[in-house]
């Protein structure tokens, strides 16, 4: 046979059932090449390219299958779970909307819905969608993972933990309720004040090496909306639970979400943040995590002595940084070094 799309599209469907995402994709951008308008060649890149973490890809080409191919509820529910991946909200909300508008009794749409929404701190809305799904027969496993997992965002810890009880009843070997009720357990103070017992309880879950970098996200945060609500106590135990979980720090996203956690900080709460700081200072961490954190330590040290001769030591790249954290901490200090800008 001369090559044609059905066939590639047919290779794609199966590869990618087996996941096989580079091949598939490999696949369906054959088919993509013979018809650059294909709907569903243009679906199936969108679906292997999310898998693979190339989310821009993704996003455009599901994107542009709806324009082709009109509004499909299964390719709009993709697009809305790589735009929310992508940290655009308001576009996976309208996303979502629009596969739920042709397909209202979509458990999955339902839930991925409640998880924009628990993204945006919309906590009471988030919920109902959970309970929208529940009616609509999502899992047990789905349903209290996700209504767990929101009350865990919203604070809300010990509906947390009782819900997420409810789904080990269920699923009792289920690795990642295993975790969140682990966590839920230690923001309701059962671990220790700094959550001391957390990170062994953690090791001692099954839970999976590709997984890691979202249960590590997943902590950073709920800490992040501790200090938003300034529940400071649980917000500095989930950094140091997190920063004891020593089989993480080798992985490159280990020091970009720690890096970013301690940006929150000094967006939410900048006052907590030379103790934050001090507390990842006193960690063994890897070198490379060291060098990522450096600018946030000398400018912690900066702001405690208001010793100059630290900035005039720093590289100026290294020094920029630092004066934005001083910038962001302290304005007022921060005016009186303009000269080192």
């Amino acid at each position: 046979m001369e090559p044609c799309v059905e066939v590639f599209l047919l290779q794609a469907f199966v590869l990618q059932r087996l996941g096989m995402w580079k091949e598939g994709l490999a696949s369906a951008e054959a088919a993509l090449a013979l018809d650059v308008e294909h709907p569903m060649a243009l679906h199936f890149v969108g679906f292997a390219a999310a898998n693979l973490g190339q989310t821009d890809r993704a996003c455009t080409a599901l994107r542009k299958s709806v324009e082709l191919g009109g509004p499909n509820a299964d390719t709009l529910l993709l697009l809305a779970k790589c735009l929310h991946q992508a940290g655009r909200l308001k576009d996976a909300l309208s996303a979502v909307d629009e596969s739920l508008a042709s397909q209202p009794d979509s458990a999955e749409a339902w839930l991925t819905k409640g998880w924009i929404l628990g993204e945006e701190r919309r906590f009471e809305e988030a919920l109902q969608c959970a309970e929208r799904a529940r009616q609509n027969d999502a899992t047990d496993r789905d349903y209290y993972h996700a209504i767990g997992d929101l009350n865990l965002l919203g604070g809300a810890f010990t509906d947390a933990q009782r819900q997420l009880e409810s789904g080990l009843k269920s699923q009792p070997d289920d690795w990642d309720l295993q975790v969140d009720h682990t966590i839920a357990s230690g923001c309701l103070g059962w671990h220790g004040p700094l959550m001391e017992a957390l990170p062994p309880n953690l090791n001692r879950v099954n839970i999976p090496p590709q997984s890691t970098s979202a249960i590590c996200e997943f902590m950073f945060k709920i800490a992040a909306n501790c200090l938003r609500r300034g529940e400071i106590e649980t917000a500095r135990g989930l950094l140091n639970a997190n920063l004891e979980m020593n089989s993480w720090h080798e992985s490159d996203w280990y020091r970009k979400l720690l890096g970013g956690f301690l940006r929150y900080v000094i967006d939410i709460s900048p006052s907590v943040f030379p103790a934050f700081v001090d507390l990842v200072s006193h960690k063994t961490l890897t070198e490379d995590t060291r060098s990522i954190l450096d600018p946030f330590v000398k400018a912690k040290e900066l702001l405690e002595t208001r010793d100059l001769t630290i900035l005039e030591r720093l590289f100026p790249e290294v020094r920029e940084l630092v004066l934005d954290v001083v910038r962001r901490v302290e304005p007022a200090f921060y005016d009186s070094l303009k000269r080192f800008a």
